[in-house]
């Protein structure tokens, strides 16, 4: 049965589980099934992707029983063989899902470790496979059966190639000493080097395999090896052929040619007679790389310094210059500073740097602000990257608020020039909109602010003004303006005059009200009136009059653009935005693809006790009569459930939701409507006598339900209720895979050994319960074994 369920089942837990089990059984009870059932679960993508560790103690586990405590298997038994079989089998599923890309990013198979596994279930198979025919060589299982299943299973590809160059690599030693193997090891290596050779990615174990052959080659073989590797580098390009890609290189970046790749980086490990043709090559590739060739491949990505990430910048020059002249000399000197590589955008490269160096030095970097804007304020981009990394930092708690001020208004004193365009400029206006709205929301430059503070507000009206026009159809509008200038100037705007009325007791005052109403009453701007919707609880909150008076354009949903919608999905919970909502408009949404958002907060007006909905009953009754209602309410109950999953012990809300729960099956929706109530098995805080209670109604109305296994694991707790005899006998009736079915079979058997209630309806309606699930013997242990 767990090898039906290995061979079948997707879920993570129940492979993990698997995994676990087949790890604890003893070494003298695996058996060919039980390595089957290994097998299948290492097939699983999901399990290898997202248990990597688990994947590679399970495969780990596999290699080893092959040789019980280190000895081969007796004769006669043949585990050994269908192990090997088995994890090769595995391999070359994965490997024909895999990208040659993917593997040449690991420059040696031989570094990777069990006991540190890979993140890829590939390269933890190659591992297990590698050391599993190590371990043959050493017990003296001969090459020839060894290569042998590999031959037969993996595919033939440079991949399978290079894998067995490493398990000839990895086993030389004691297949040369070996009379047996010695003659195969160099009939598989000859023709494999020139496999390898041709194959155009040569990697550091492909190198040392080949150095190898040309360190240890028979005199027997020299000649058919220098043949092997001539005809697989292929033709060596004319003289004419290396003057024209020089003169592309040195004018245009020319890339080089695979083939000609491949020989400059096994020059090094391969013989003069046949490297003789390329010579001419390899002495103008020496001359511009100004060095031979590394004496092994290097890897495809490579952890680089600072000097390298940032086109040639030293980041400790320019750290120490910050140290010793302070941060705006440091930028000026950044700001001229020449970058050497010619590959990378130089304004990016200073950009970068100067991010890194404020992220190691936030304090020191925010000494100056002014200075360094102005030592930097040629370059938009590295403004923006600078400021931007220092709001970061204030968002961290790594800068005082007194240093956010003075931040914030040398930034806008950095501002661009009135239709100033080009590359950072953008940015530079988002980073300074966001900059002043921390400001704002941290209380700073509101009362008597500066000049250049009242400037702002000015500045910012003038970004949204010219930001704003018509459009209805953005896919995500509150996400793309908050991206924008104007959006990043809108949210900041509104920001500052909710801090100021806060502070005043008064509600809304111009500018904003300008721009609202202008926003609000114009064609509308699906981008604006998002961030007007983002906004809207604090707006009723703080001027609910205002928002009485716009009541028209805020609250209706006739229209996906209108703010209520962008309220629904993002913004703040609000009970009297709610009750202001159009009722059946709200419940269509709520009922709709998107209606996540808007359940949420239907359950949290009715959570926090507020009456803004109305009845309950009526509410749920009118949701499930939407279009796809009947859903809507399951997922309202289900999101209500975790809602209340280990919530403070004297919280009200166990108790909302169990009377919402109630109210549900007192309004006698379609039993889909119930499905989701099963997920109140996990919520800890709800009373049991309550649970017991309402999950034996619902169930008897809808025993399918949401995690039908936990509810059968909780009811089991109860073997002195009746309602859990109910409860237990429907969940057996449930449509689930064979490993849930088991194991609420489990919790059920266990609930009914212990009741206390023999004799009743419902003990007897459990008894027939299990018996139909086929767990007849639970059902009859508890008479007497006797005829």
């Amino acid at each position: 049965m767990l090898q039906q369920i290995a061979r079948t089942q997707q879920d993570r837990h129940v492979l993990l589980r698997i995994s676990c089990w087949a790890r604890d059984v003893p070494v003298s009870d695996r058996t060919r099934q039980w390595v089957r059932v290994v097998e299948d679960v290492l097939r699983q993508p999901s399990f290898g992707a997202q248990e990597s560790w688990d994947a590679a103690q399970l495969a780990g586990t596999l290699a080893r029983t092959a040789h019980p405590d280190g000895q081969l298997r007796p004769g006669g038994d043949r585990l050994g063989v269908i192990i090997r079989s088995a994890l090769a089998s595995v391999l070359a599923m994965h490997l024909s899902e895999a990208d040659e890309w993917e593997v040449s990013m690991v420059n040696d198979l031989r570094e990777i470790s069990l006991a540190d596994p890979p993140h890829s279930v590939l390269f933890t198979l190659m591992r297990a496979v590698l050391d599993l025919s190590r371990e043959d060589a050493r017990l003296g299982v001969p090459l020839s059966e060894r290569l042998r299943v590999l031959d037969n299973k993996l595919p033939v590809d440079p991949v399978a190639d290079r894998l067995r160059a490493v398990v000839l690599l990895e086993s030389c030693d004691h297949d040369r000493a070996d009379a047996a193997s010695s003659g195969t090891w160099w009939e598989q290596a000859l023709p494999l080097a020139g496999l390898l050779a041709a194959a155009r990615s040569p990697r550091a174990d492909v190198a040392d395999f080949l150095a190898l052959l040309k360190d240890a080659c028979p005199n027997q073989h020299r000649a058919g090896l220098h043949s092997v590797l001539a005809r697989a580098l292929g033709q060596a390009p004319s003289a004419q052929e290396i003057s024209d890609w020089r003169n592309a290189y040195e004018t245009a970046h020319a890339s080089l040619p695979s083939a000609w790749r491949t020989a400059w980086e096994l020059s090094q490990v391969l013989a003069p007679e046949v490297l003789e043709p390329w010579r001419p090559l390899l002495d103008t590739l020496t001359v511009l790389a100004g060095q031979p060739a590394p004496a092994r491949p290097e890897p495809v990505m490579r952890v680089t310094s600072w000097i390298e990430s940032h086109g040639g910048l030293s980041a400790e020059a320019f750290a120490a210059a910050a140290a010793e002249e302070g941060p705006a000399a440091a930028a000026g000197h950044l700001a001229t500073a020449p970058v050497e590589r010619t590959d990378v955008d130089a304004s990016d490269a200073r950009a970068g740097l100067l991010s890194d160096l404020v992220v190691q030095d936030p304090q020191l970097w925010a000494r100056a602000p002014g200075g360094v804007a102005a030592a930097a304020a040629g370059d938009p981009a590295v403004l923006a990257a600078y400021f931007n990394s220092l709001h970061r930092a204030a968002r961290e708690g790594k800068i005082a608020d007194a240093e956010l001020a003075a931040i914030a208004l040398a930034a806008f004193a950095a501002r661009p020039a009135a239709k100033q365009d080009g590359p950072g400029t953008g940015q530079l206006q988002r980073v300074i909109c966001n900059l002043l709205h921390r400001a704002w929301e941290s209380g700073l430059l509101l009362e008597g602010a500066s000049g250049a503070a009242e400037d702002a507000i000015e500045w910012l009206e003038g970004l949204v003004t010219g930001w704003t026009q018509p459009r209805t159809d953005t896919p995500q509008p509150l996400l793309t303006a908050i991206d924008q200038p104007g959006g990043a100037a809108l949210l900041s705007l509104i920001a500052r005059d909710l801090q100021q009325a806060q502070r005043t007791g008064q509600g809304l005052a111009d500018p904003v009200r300008a721009v609202l109403a202008r926003l609000l009453e114009g064609e509308p701007d699906d981008h604006a009136l998002a961030v007007v919707g983002f906004c809207l609880a604090q707006l009723a909150h703080i001027d609910a009059a205002w928002t009485e008076e716009h009541a028209d354009q805020l609250y209706a949903l006739d229209a996906p653009w209108r703010p209520a919608a962008a309220w629904l999905r993002h913004g703040r919970p609000h009970s009297g935005i709610l009750a202001r909502l159009d009722r059946t408009a709200l419940l269509q949404t709520a009922a709709g693809p998107d209606g996540i958002p808007a359940l949420d907060k239907i359950i949290l007006s009715f959570l926090t006790g507020s009456e803004a909905l109305g009845p309950a009953p009526a509410l749920l009754t009118g949701l499930a009569a939407q279009a796809d209602g009947p859903q809507a309410v399951s997922e309202l109950l289900s999101r209500l459930a975790q809602a209340v999953i280990r919530c403070e012990e004297t919280s009200p809300w166990p108790e909302q939701a169990a009377a919402l729960w109630r109210c549900a099956l007192e309004a006698q929706l379609e039993p889909a409507a119930l499905t989701g109530a099963g997920r109140f098995a996990y919520a800890d805080r709800l009373d049991d006598a309550a649970w017991l209670d309402l999950t034996a109604r619902t169930v008897a109305r809808q025993p399918e339900v949401e995690a039908p296994y936990a509810v059968a694991e909780r009811a089991a707790h109860h073997p002195d209720s009746a309602d859990a005899l109910r409860i237990a006998a429907a969940m057996l009736a449930a449509q689930v895979d064979a490993f849930h079915r088991q194991e609420i079979q489990g919790h059920a058997a266990r609930l009914f050994a212990q009741n206390t209630t023999e004799g009743t309806a419902e003990h007897e309606q459990l008894r027939i319960a299990l018996i139909n699930a086929g767990a007849i013997e639970a059902a009859y242990k508890d008479l007497s074994a006797g005829p």
